[in-house]
């Protein structure tokens, strides 16, 4: 996305499964991951902001 002096990239992956073992419960297993990096060009300031992160996830699900 490019938006005057500011332009920037949005990313957010999630992968996983998960197990029903009953009707209302069921764990999961999963991995997700972000990443932001955003720009800014002005004439008195230049700058960056890049952050990260990957990790694993697990879960327990509960249906009504």
């Amino acid at each position: 996305m490019d938006y005057g002096d500011y332009s920037g990239d949005l990313y957010d992956l999630y992968a996983g499964v998960d197990y029903q073992f009953s009707t209302h419960v069921a764990v999961g297993l999963g991995i997700n991951g972000v990443s932001i990096d955003v720009g800014v060009d002005k004439p008195n300031f230049d700058g960056d902001l890049n952050w990260q992160y990957t990790g694993g996830l697990l879960f327990f699900k509960f249906d009504f």
